[in-house]
């Protein structure tokens, strides 16, 4: 463990450096989260990412199938299909679950992206109603002192990641909460949790003025050599929507060892 720690160390440390000096990439988020907060702020605005503007957390690959740093290659990349919240049968839309690794430095990015299809996540109440996601949340990595986290703005048209936590909590309230909550949707505060790391964005299904597919979220974390199926863990990937207070948990890649209560 020391050994892969030290190893990330360096890889964080390089990455630091390389954000600084074009102004994007992934950035550190580490497991005391920040000054008060279990969040760091990314791109409050709905403008879009661009490399010289707007562009916090952000990264530009070639495109959603390529990593975003030098040195990984793609190892896995699953669909799982999202179920409605209440009720009903089917499913509501589906996620890109996505492994890179750098087999030299035991280093894997973790990646997903939700798309929401015309479809009714709960059918207790009249109509089709849009599950309209305000959170991704990633479970797997208690005991990394330090992770590196970002996105890719996937859609032009759609909701740039505004902030991202080392927390279990989607905060329903805007700005940037404090400590005080551990559960899965809170309305100002959340705990920083090490084990999670929660996106804040918006996707939904609309027929005008929305973004049916999210952004492609990373987490860059420690992982080994052995098969990816194998990391895989129920629950491990949450979606939130504050608004209709419900979650929706699928099953989801995690680091080698990972526990996902």
């Amino acid at each position: 463990m020391k050994n892969t720690k030290m190893k990330f160390a360096v890889l964080t440390a390089l990455t630091v450096l390389s954000a600084q000096a074009s102004a994007t990439g992934l950035v550190a988020i580490p497991e005391t989260g920040f000054d008060n907060s279990a969040y760091t702020a990314c791109n409050p605005t709905n403008l879009e990412p661009t490399p010289t503007s707007n562009n916090t957390c952000a990264v530009f690959p070639v495109s959603e199938f390529f990593s975003p740093v030098v040195g990984y290659s793609m190892i896995a990349n699953t669909i799982r299909f999202i179920p409605p919240t209440t009720g009903g049968s089917g499913y509501i839309g589906y996620v890109y679950d996505r492994i890179w690794r750098n087999a030299a430095q035991d280093m894997c990015i973790f990646g997903v992206i939700a798309r929401f299809l015309n479809a009714d996540h709960d059918s207790n109440v009249a109509g089709t109603q849009s599950f309209v996601m305000s959170d991704l949340a990633r479970g797997g990595f208690s005991g990394f002192a330090d992770i590196n986290a970002g996105y890719y703005q996937v859609v032009s048209l759609g909701f740039p990641v505004h902030r991202i936590g080392r927390t279990f909590t989607s905060v329903q309230a805007s700005g940037l909460p404090g400590f005080g909550s551990s559960a899965a949707i809170h309305p100002s505060v959340a705990d920083v949790n090490d084990n999670w790391v929660d996106f804040t964005m918006k996707a939904y299904y609309a027929i005008s003025n929305s973004s049916p597919l999210s952004q492609l979220t990373y987490v860059q974390a420690p992982c080994d050599a052995t098969y990816p199926h194998t990391w895989v863990k129920s629950g491990a990937i949450r979606l939130r929507s504050v608004i209709a207070q419900k979650e929706i948990a699928i099953p989801g890649y995690a680091p080698p060892g990972a526990i996902i209560p």
